[in-house]
């Protein structure tokens, strides 16, 4: 199971994004494991969307709910799912802040802490429910996340 599989469209031709891993080889160490997503190329063969790795593509949607959360918070659909998710993790976070001797309250809390730790840290569930919350229509064009397509 790809994570960000058939959550992602093509910015450049309009079609889903699918995943494929790989082990690259290496001369002296273990082989090194990767996820690269690419568009499916359905409605134009000659599509030109460059792959991207699953760590720049997690990097690129964190910087991605951080403009739009400050932006655009409308944008982002706050389900009772991620709802739920944010409160435990908030909980979580709080206990850990008390036992550092920090006021949680003096810590802001929003959708930006919570995306960066989740798409590093998080279960897939947890990844895919705030892919969902940009509205399901998350483009990727050279590599980066955008709302909307080049075209």
């Amino acid at each position: 199971t790809f994570t960000f599989k058939d959550l992602l469209i093509c910015g450049s031709c309009g079609t889903s994004f699918t995943a494929e891993d790989k082990y690259r080889k290496r001369k002296f160490r273990d082989p090194k494991y990767h996820v690269y997503y690419h568009c499916t190329k359905k409605r134009d063969p000659n599509c030109q969307e460059p792959y991207v790795t699953e760590e720049k593509l997690i990097k690129e949607l964190v910087r991605y709910v951080n403009f739009t959360s400050m932006a655009h918070p409308q944008m982002i659909q706050y389900t009772e799912k991620l709802k739920f998710n944010m409160e435990q993790y908030k909980k979580i976070r709080d206990e850990i802040l008390l036992q550092q001797d920090v006021d949680p309250d003096k810590t802001p809390f929003d959708i930006r802490e919570y995306t960066k730790h989740t798409l590093h840290h998080g279960i897939v569930p947890e990844k895919r429910e705030i892919i969902k919350a940009l509205g399901g229509m998350v483009y990727i064009h050279n590599q980066l996340v955008c709302s909307a397509p080049s075209r």
